[in-house]
Order: C-alpha cells, then structure tokens, then sequence
C-alpha cells in the first residue's frame, strides 16, 4: 500500500480516526508507528500528508494536511508504507526514513494531473467477476473512467448499484496499492448508441476501438498524439464487437486497433489495452512512429 484513501465521510478536518479493517491494516500487517508519514487521498482525488499521532487499541489518530500543489508531493519523501515493517525504528519509536529501501519519492505524481490527458476504457458487460479484474487494473494504471457497455454480444446481467458500489469498494483498495493519484469512476452500463452520443470524437479526442482483425494500416503507437487532451479506448465483451456495432464506432470517428494475430479473452484485451496506451504515453518522448 502506498496511499492511504480516507473514509468518505472525512470532512477535510486535521484529524482523522481510523478503526476496524483500516486501523488493522496499519497496525498489524504495516506495522507503522507514531509519527510515520504517508501520502492519502480523499473520494474526490485531493491530496493530503498523514501523520500517526497516536495508536490506541483498535484505532489509529491521524493528523491530516493538505498538499499544497503536485509539485510539493513530487519531491517530499515518505516512507514505503508497503515495506516499513522491515525497517529500522528511531528511538522515539518513528521508523527510520533513511534506511535504503524504505523512502520513495513521488515521481509518479510530478507531471501535474491537469495536464496529464484522460483515460476512458468502454468494456462491453463480461460474463461472472471478469470485469472485478478490469476494474482494479483500470485504477491502478490511473484511467479516469470505466463505462461499461451493453452490446449485442454482452450476456444479459444485472449491474445494480450494489454492482457499482462493489467497484468502488475496488477501486479504493486498488489507488492503496497502486499509489495513483487518479480516482477512477466506474459508469453504469449504456447502450452503444448513447455511449457514441456521450462520448463523441473531437480534434483533441482520440477514440480507438479494439478488434480482433486488423481492419485499419495505423499502429497504435501513432495514434499518441501530444496534442490529444483524451484517450477513449474500445474493448468489446466475449466474442468482440459485431460488424455492425464495429461501422457504428467507425462513423463517428473512432480508429480501429488491432493487437496481433493471438486471440485474447475479452478481459486479457482490456488490461492490455490499457497497459499498452499507459505505456506508451509514459514513453512517448523516446517512441518514434515510423
């Protein structure tokens, strides 16, 4: 874990009390102490400093700052809450901040969220908990948005709120983890025709749907394009999307994207999909299209 995400009910006071599966979490399985510092984030994506000021039974006091500007985070030091009970302790009981391997800087977070483009993945409805795997994958590479989409192809399936509201529940383990800065909203499902009217390609929208035959000459990789503000990518459900739902996409702009020969289960698709988009926009000063 390296992010604390702070109960949903924290009303952006100085302090925090944490107990049940958090408080443990810290506790038992991190080992921290008083006066250890950590990254957070509350549900709306802003960004805090915590500090443990005291450890009771069963709860955890914190005293919570904000992070003056991204830039601030990029360079503050904190210790690797993921690893910190290998380190050493100082005497008043703080672990060690110079102890190699336990510091981490915040690289991740130097280049400002607002001038990073937005990250959507469109994911046809998948069979069983396939879309749980989708989902914590999404978050963790930092995707702003998850929609899901009923196509022709999608089993039937109930996305209740109880559906989304397990999402979230992913999500937020998912940023602890991961350490993104980005808190990635899951959409309730629509229908293709309303996806298209939502979410319409513009100059600096690019809109790439993914399909097992190579029916476009572009490689991805030229379609990261420094002048595009944001990336939707298209993955369809088991069996992909039919031909005509695949012209649908086509007429409103969207490319499509092809990811080799090798037939990928619908959920393999969409990870990679969005593994290889991160990758390339994370590199895209060393990659030259040819």
């Amino acid at each position: 874990m390296r992010r604390l995400i702070l109960p949903e009910q924290y009303d952006g006071s100085g302090h925090v009390l944490l107990s049940g599966k958090e408080a443990r979490r810290l506790i038992k399985v991190l080992r921290l102490m008083p006066g250890d510092t950590f990254p957070a984030l509350d549900v709306q994506g802003r960004q805090y400093t915590c500090m443990i000021e005291k450890i009771e039974e069963g709860t955890v006091a914190l005293r919570v700052e904000p992070e003056k500007s991204v830039a601030s985070v990029s360079t503050q030091q904190y210790i690797d809450i993921r690893r910190s009970k290998y380190g050493s302790k100082k005497a008043d009981g703080a672990h060690s901040a110079a102890t190699p391997g336990l510091e981490i800087g915040h690289d991740m977070q130097a280049q400002s969220r607002s001038s990073a483009p937005e990250l959507i993945l469109a994911v046809g409805i998948l069979k069983g908990q396939k879309l749980d795997d989708v989902v914590r994958a999404g978050a963790e590479l930092g995707f702003n948005t998850i929609q899901l989409i009923e196509t022709e192809r999608s089993v039937p399936r109930e996305t209740s709120s109880g559906k989304l509201i397990r999402y979230e529940r992913i999500v937020k383990e998912a940023l602890g983890q991961s350490g993104s800065a980005v808190i990635t909203k899951v959409c309730a499902p629509c229908s293709v025709q309303k996806f298209l009217e939502d979410y319409p390609i513009q100059e600096t929208v690019c809109g790439l749907i993914f399909h097992e035959k190579q029916t476009g000459t572009d490689t991805v990789h030229s379609a990261v394009n420094e002048s595009y503000q944001k990336y939707i990518l298209c993955v369809g459900p088991e069996g992909g999307f039919s031909d005509a739902e695949l012209m649908q996409f086509m007429e409103r702009g969207y490319v499509p994207a092809w990811l080799g020969p090798s037939i990928l289960r619908a959920d393999t698709a969409a990870i990679a999909v969005m593994a290889i988009i991160k990758l390339l926009l994370v590199e895209r000063e060393s990659w030259q299209a040819k």
